[in-house]
């Protein structure tokens, strides 16, 4: 692997292992890859020069599912925004044995040395669910994690006392951040045990982040922004695997505090955060630093003539749909709470 940095001027060189990332992505051309550095292929075990963060031995170069290749590591920026971990980016243009790859996205993963680096986690400590299953903390993850589904899903949670057992038990604010983001970008690519991550520290290290709650975070954002008059609120209602829900604020609306936080963080993201004036002057940053190399991979790898006539017309799309997706959400927000509220 040859590394340049943004003069061309070589950084670095340094053999390294590489496999094909991901699953949808082994039926594309563009494939995204990991990176290993281990001692077995070179002198180190770490990367030469650090990409994120001191010490890092593996990376993942992410092709994207849309043609805006900047939209999902634009979506994590703004869920940092919010307070989540969420996974920082840098645009990379790839070749592989000399011909042109395209654009990707190089990218941090969420293993235990971002855990570890990131969040100041010592490894022994690290609690993560992925898609359902324990990446780290094992059987006792689990459970925890099995408490808190089982508690949101029936337990009546409409007295003071067992909402502030469920506070303790996973971070509410961060629970109506997430799916306030989810729900206003479209995410649709997910299900109760596919495209979720939750965390906590084991015991409590800390008054933050580290307070031995359970959290979600940003991942895998690529089926995002689909159509600014997408109801996502009914479409994660019909997503139920067995008797969990993936509409978790739906099931609190017994709650009429919760209620009212919901509602009133939604409007309030709306006029900030993911406001037009915020997000279109993000978007236009990005498409300063990614438009060239988007227009080229896309040429190379759909086959096409793709100008940047083209290129302006789905930078639009996606810039309509920051401009007119607040009314809908509150529209369809409103509507689901008067049908579910007294339920």
């Amino acid at each position: 692997m040859s590394v340049f940095d943004s003069d061309h001027d070589l950084s670095f060189v340094q053999n390294i292992g590489v496999r094909v990332a991901g699953e949808s992505t082994r039926s594309e051309f563009q494939k995204s890859l990991n990176l290993y550095a281990r001692d077995i292929y070179d002198d180190t075990s770490t990367f030469k020069e650090s990409f994120f963060y001191e010490d890092g031995d593996r990376v993942r170069l992410r092709r994207s599912d849309e043609r805006m290749w900047f939209q999902e590591p634009m979506l994590h920026r703004i869920y940092a925004e919010l307070g989540m971990p969420s996974l920082d980016s840098q645009m990379e243009a790839v070749f592989i044995n000399g011909e042109y790859w395209g654009v990707y996205n190089l990218r941090e993963r969420f293993d235990e040395n971002y855990f570890i680096h990131k969040l100041d986690m010592p490894k022994e400590y690290i609690w993560e669910i992925k898609n359902d299953y324990p990446e780290f903390g094992g059987q006792d993850a689990m459970d925890s994690y099995t408490i808190l589904k089982d508690m949101i899903n029936y337990i009546d949670l409409s007295t003071s006392e067992e909402f502030e057992n469920l506070d303790g038990l996973c971070d509410v604010d961060n629970l109506i951040n997430y799916f306030c983001a989810q729900i206003y970008f479209d995410c649709e690519d997910i299900t109760p045990t596919h495209n979720q991550i939750l965390w906590r520290s084991a015991v409590v290290l800390g008054d933050d982040l580290l307070d031995s709650r359970w959290r979600w975070l940003a991942y895998d954002l690529d089926h995002a922004c689909i159509a600014p008059d997408s109801n996502t609120i009914e479409l994660y209602r019909d997503l139920r695997e067995g008797d969990y829900a993936m509409y978790l604020p739906g099931e609190l609306y017994e709650n009429e505090e919760f209620r009212n936080r919901f509602r009133t963080r939604m409007e309030e993201l709306i006029n900030t955060t993911f406001s037009y004036d915020h997000l279109h002057k993000m978007l236009t940053e990005y498409d300063s630093e990614y438009r060239q190399q988007i227009i080229a991979s896309v040429s190379r790898f759909e086959g096409i003539i793709y100008t940047e006539a083209d290129y302006e017309k789905d930078l639009s799309k996606l810039d309509d749909f920051f401009k007119e997706r607040g009314e809908y959400v509150i529209k369809y927000l409103d509507e689901d709470m008067e049908e579910y509220a007294g339920k």
